[in-house]
C-alpha cells in the first residue's frame, strides 16, 4: 500500500475510506463485567487471513483510526475495535466527557477479555487473532498478555506507555505525585488543572507529523462531545503508573511474539520503557521509526509505508494460509493475496461498444482503458462527477483513432487495433481528456506472475497487453486483484481476478497461463 501525501489525503478519505466504512463497518455494545455499556465497530470478511484487534490510545476513538481499519481490511483481515471505557460512546465514571477517570488498569483488561469472550470468539473462532495496541492501549495489551495468553498468537505495540514520560515529570516526582494525590483522596480532579477540550489548533506539539491527518481526527473531536476527551485524572495517572511498573516487572510473563514500533521523536511516552520490556520478553523485538512522533500511524507517506510494510510483514508470518470457501470449479480459494480494486472494478465488453459509429472490430485496447478508468472514477470520482462508460469508450477510441494509436478497421485491412509501441502514451492522453488527475502510468515491464503481485501489491492496477495468447491471441485486458488457491491435488497458486474485455464478469486467469506480454502499473500519485 502506499499511503497518500496531505495534498490528496482528503479527498482519499472522502472518496474512498469513508464509502467503504459506511458499507462495512458495524457497530455494537457489550456490557463489561461491571455493567459498562462499551462500544465497539467491527469489519468482519468472509474468509480473513487473520482476526486484528485492536486497543486504542489515552483520549482516542474509532475516528481516528479510519485509515488504518481500512488499510488492515484490504490486506485480508477482519477488524475489531472497542472504544474504551471513558472514551468514545463506551460508558463513562464521570460526567464531564473531556476527563479519562479510571481507578485501575485491571478494569481495561478484564474488558478486553469480556469483549473477546462475548464478541470475537462468538463471531470467529477459528482464525488467528492478532492485536495492535497504541500507547496506553500498549500498557493494557501487555498487562493483558501476562494474564491471559491463551486468545493471541502475535501483537503489535505501537510507541506503547510502558514506562509513563519522564521529560516534564521525573519517575521519582511521579511517585510522589502518586503517594501525595492518594493522601489528598483526589480521584476525579484533573492533574492539569487547567486542562480541558478547548478545540484549538496545536498541530506542533501534537505526536502526528501529517497535518492533513492530524486535522482529520481534531475536526471529529469539534464536532463530536464525545470525542473531546483530553485530559488526566488523578485515579487514571495513579492507574498508570501502577500498570507501567507492573508490566515492566512481569514483561517476561508474555510468550508470544511481540513487535514494537518506536518513534524516534516520542515526547509523550518514555522510550526507556519498551527497550525495558524488550530486553526482559525474549519474544520481544524493536524497531525504530527515527522521524516518526508519538502517533506514527499519522506519519507522512514514507514512513507510513515503512510502518506498514513491517507491521504486515509480522502479521503475515503468524497467519498460515487458510483454507476457506469452494471455488465454482471444485477448487478451495485459500485467501486474497492483492485485491484493493476488486471492489471498484467494472467488466465492459467488446459487445456492449460494436454498435457505436461505424462499428468497431477491434478494440479491445478502448475497451480496456474503459475498464481501467471506470475502476478509477469509482475509487477517486465522487459519484455526481463520473461520466458513463459509454462515454468513457467513445473518448478514448476517437482519441486513439485521430493520434493513430488505435485504428478501427476491419479484418482484411492489415493493421487494426491498439499500437504496441505507443499504448502508455495513450493512457496518459486518455487520462487527460477524460480530465482524471492524479493518474501516474508506469514504464512498462515484461508480464510475470513476480511483478503482478508486485504491482498489485503497491495499490496498483495492471493494465496488460498479451502476445500469441492461447485464449486471447493479441489483447488488452485489466488485472484488479490475486487470489492463492489449491488446485484438487493440493498444490497452491496464484490466479490473478482480471476484466478482459469479453466477459461481463471478472474472470480467473491462472499465473502459469499468463502467457507472454507486458503490463503497465497505475497508480494514485
Amino acid at each position: 500500500m502506499v499511503p497518500f501525501e496531505d495534498h490528496a489525503y482528503s479527498e482519499y478519505m472522502k472518496n474512498t475510506v469513508q464509502p467503504w466504512l459506511a458499507e462495512h463497518i458495524e457497530r455494537g455494545y457489550f456490557r463489561s463485567k461491571d455493567g459498562t455499556a462499551l462500544n465497539y465497530y467491527k469489519a468482519v470478511r468472509n474468509h480473513p487471513r487473520g482476526c486484528i484487534v485492536m486497543v486504542h490510545g489515552f483520549c482516542e476513538f474509532f475516528g481516528k483510526y479510519h485509515e488504518m481499519i481500512y488499510n488492515f481490511y484490504e490486506a485480508g483481515y477482519s477488524v475489531y475495535f472497542p472504544e474504551q471505557r471513558g472514551h468514545g460512546f463506551s460508558g463513562r465514571e464521570v460526567p464531564e466527557k473531556d476527563h479519562v477517570f479510571v481507578d485501575d488498569f485491571r478494569e481495561y483488561v478484564r474488558d478486553l477479555r469480556t469483549f473477546m469472550k462475548k464478541i470475537v470468539m462468538r463471531d470467529d473462532p477459528d482464525s488467528v487473532k492478532l492485536l495492535f495496541a497504541h500507547s496506553m492501549g500498549g500498557a493494557i495489551v501487555a498487562l493483558f498478555l501476562e494474564q491471559c495468553p491463551e486468545y493471541f498468537s502475535a501483537a503489535v505495540l505501537s510507541s506503547p506507555m510502558l514506562r509513563m514520560n519522564s521529560m516534564t515529570m521525573s519517575h521519582f516526582r511521579q511517585h510522589v505525585l502518586y503517594a501525595v494525590s492518594r493522601t489528598m483522596g483526589w480521584r476525579s480532579q484533573l492533574v492539569n488543572r487547567d486542562g480541558g477540550f478547548d478545540g484549538k489548533d496545536r498541530f506542533a506539539k501534537s505526536g502526528a507529523r501529517s497535518r492533513a491527518r492530524y486535522e482529520y481526527t481534531l475536526n471529529q473531536r469539534r464536532e463530536t462531545p464525545e470525542y473531546q476527551t483530553s485530559e488526566a485524572t488523578y485515579a487514571w495517572a495513579r492507574a498508570a503508573i501502577r500498570a507501567t511498573d507492573s508490566v515492566l516487572l512481569h514483561a517476561q510473563d508474555v510468550k508470544i511474539p511481540v513487535l514494537i514500533c518506536q518513534a524516534g521523536y516520542d515526547t509523550y511516552v518514555d522510550n526507556s520503557g519498551q527497550d525495558a520490556f524488550a530486553g526482559k520478553c525474549k519474544t520481544a523485538r524493536v524497531v525504530v521509526f527515527p522521524k516518526a512522533k508519538h502517533e506514527i500511524y499519522t506519519a507522512p507517506p514514507a514512513t507510513l509505508a515503512r510502518y506498514y510494510r513491517t507491521i504486515l510483514s509480522f502479521y503475515e508470518k503468524r497467519t498460515p494460509v487458510q483454507e476457506n470457501g469452494q471455488a465454482e470449479d471444485g477448487r478451495r480459494s485459500v485467501r486474497p493475496i492483492a485485491s484493493s480494486w476488486e471492489r471498484f472494478a467494472e467488466c465492459h465488453t467488446t459487445a456492449e461498444f460494436s454498435h457505436l459509429g461505424s462499428g468497431y472490430n477491434r478494440h479491445c485496447g478502448p475497451t480496456a482503458v474503459t475498464n481501467l478508468f471506470a475502476a478509477w472514477q469509482n475509487r477517486y470520482v465522487e459519484k455526481s462527477h463520473r461520466i458513463s462508460a459509454q462515454s468513457i469508450f467513445e473518448t478514448v477510441a476517437e482519441l486513439g483513432e485521430r493520434s493513430m494509436i488505435y485504428r478501427n478497421v476491419d479484418e482484411k485491412h492489415l493493421f487494426g487495433g491498439t499500437s504496441d509501441l505507443l499504448y502508455p502514451v495513450y493512457l496518459r492522453l486518455a487520462a487527460r481528456k477524460l480530465e482524471l488527475t492524479h493518474v501516474r502510468v508506469s514504464a512498462r515491464c515484461i508480464l510475470s506472475e513476480q511483478n503482478l503481485l508486485r504491482l498489485l501489491r503497491s495499490g496498483g492496477i495492471a493494465y496488460v497487453q498479451l502476445f500469441h495468447h492461447p485464449k486471447y491471441g493479441f489483447h488488452h485486458i485489466v488485472i484488479f486483484g490475486a487470489e492463492l488457491v489449491r488446485d484438487e491435488n493440493g498444490s497452491r497458486h496464484a490466479e490473478f481476478l482480471c476484466a478482459d474485455g469479453w466477459s461481463s464478469k471478472a474472470v480467473r486467469i491462472a499465473g502459469k497461463d499468463l502467457g507472454m506480454g507486458t503490463c503497465l502499473a497505475i497508480h494514485h500519485t
